[in-house]
């Protein structure tokens, strides 16, 4: 197994494909770090499993980062991959959400993901190698209505992904993100809820948006972050980002 023993770095790793991420990389072999907040779905997590291990952070909080990457680092002493997924979403128009939301959602899409790179980027860098996926999404490239603070939260990631392959590739650093369509998610699956008429309705007019005919799973987002991981299958690849989306942005 190619990440045996590999100390992989997960946030948001304890629902949807984060913990689909966390199961599939402890399945090949890896040490999986989550760090969340749902201190009890961690718990069960690393009880369930010999080689995942929960580390309950706020991700906002630029001192609790630092802590945690130090912990790590004098643990496990190499960061191989980190894989930045915590994120949530937002639905408000733009003259109605408030400087508090505002905050909030860029806080915790974009501004936790350089809190908790910035230190995994110094280990890294004395290692002379390592491997950080952001997760974007399709609202990163596309303008979706009603959810601007999210578009631009996610348009961010993006720029911040190809900006940090530019600058730490004469360290062996890969840095590359998925941008994923619409994925069977429990946050997802919450947004259709609100959203008008039943959620089958809801469902099958999402799907029909989508020209292969099919939502993604999770795992479908899984099996293309693994694969960016791969120093063996992607080591020429950095930069990138992934679009995973059934074809939906490209209508």
């Amino acid at each position: 197994m190619e990440f045996n023993n590999k100390t992989v770095i997960i946030t948001g790793g304890c629902s949807g494909i984060g913990e689909n991420l966390a199961l599939s990389f402890h399945k090949e072999g890896a040490r999986v770090l989550i760090l969340d907040t749902n201190e009890d779905k961690g718990e069960i997590l690393e009880e369930k499993h010999k080689k995942i291990f929960f580390y309950k952070i706020d991700l906002k909080n630029n001192i609790q980062c630092e802590n945690i990457i130090k912990d790590i680092k004098r643990v496990y002493e190499n960061i191989d991959i980190l894989i930045n997924n915590a994120g949530i979403e937002n639905d408000e128009a733009l003259h109605d959400i408030s400087y508090s939301n505002f905050d909030h959602v860029m806080k915790t899409n974009l501004y936790s993901m350089f809190n908790i790179s910035k230190y995994v980027l110094q280990v890294m860098m004395k290692q002379k190698k390592g491997c950080i996926v952001n997760l974007c999404s399709v609202g990163g490239i596309l303008a979706w209505p009603k959810i601007p603070i999210y578009n631009i939260s996610k348009g961010g990631v993006l720029q911040l992904t190809k900006s940090l392959a530019l600058e730490y590739a004469k360290y062996g650093i890969r840095v590359n993100c998925v941008s994923p369509g619409l994925i069977m998610t429990p946050l997802n699956e919450e947004s259709f809820q609100k959203q008008e008429g039943t959620f089958e309705e809801v469902v099958n007019r999402k799907t029909k948006e989508v020209p292969l005919g099919i939502l993604g799973s999770p795992k479908d987002i899984s099996e293309a972050i693994l694969f960016l991981a791969s120093e063996k299958k992607a080591r020429y690849i950095t930069g990138s980002n992934l679009v995973i989306d059934g074809g939906y942005s490209i209508k």
